[in-house]
């Protein structure tokens, strides 16, 4: 009999029996549409709105300080925040973007693509990473002055190298 070890959890990995069975029971017996004003959409708005809540609390967010919003995947995830991010950015056409090197390849691909559709003409940077795949912090301070955005993940998704996200905090701190 043959075994494997699955080791790419940081990407995807089995969901816990108690998501899958309230993911089916909503997709099965819950399912109505949110925006609509009939019992079924006024049933799954009320999931959605409790989902919302669980989502604030397991973040450590206060509700009220910014909107959660699902999406089917990082791919749509990383879109949506991109696309966001730089139409916020509009006014500041001198700055410039930065992702970390090892980000996944949707995050310099969509900040390509924004770009360029959105018309703002940005200059795109890798910042980029040491040899344990961690941020060269000292790059970060020397390009912060002109950094308008900067995308990063928590966690690397196929390598598990944590980003050091309080070392980040710090040199915006100490930019400001």
């Amino acid at each position: 009999m043959h075994s494997s070890v699955y080791l790419d959890s940081n990407a995807t990995t089995s969901v816990l029996p108690i998501a899958a069975a309230a993911a089916m029971r909503v997709m099965t017996q819950q399912f109505g549409n949110p925006s609509s004003t009939h019992s079924e959409g006024q049933i799954a708005k009320a999931l959605l709105e409790q989902a919302r809540v669980h989502a604030h609390q397991a973040l450590g967010v206060a509700q009220g300080t910014g909107k959660i919003v699902f999406t089917s995947g990082a791919t749509e995830g990383i879109q949506t925040a991109i696309l966001s991010a730089l139409c916020a950015l509009r006014p500041n056409r001198d700055k410039i973007v930065v992702y970390g090197a090892t980000e996944h390849k949707a995050v310099p691909q969509s900040l390509a693509h924004w770009n360029t559709v959105l018309g703002l003409d940005l200059e795109i940077r890798a910042l980029p990473v040491n040899r344990h795949g961690e941020h060269d912090l000292a790059t970060l301070r020397e390009w912060l002055p002109d950094v308008g955005l900067l995308c990063t993940m928590a966690a690397n998704n196929e390598t598990g190298v944590m980003t050091d996200l309080a070392g980040i905090k710090q040199c915006l701190i100490e930019q400001q």
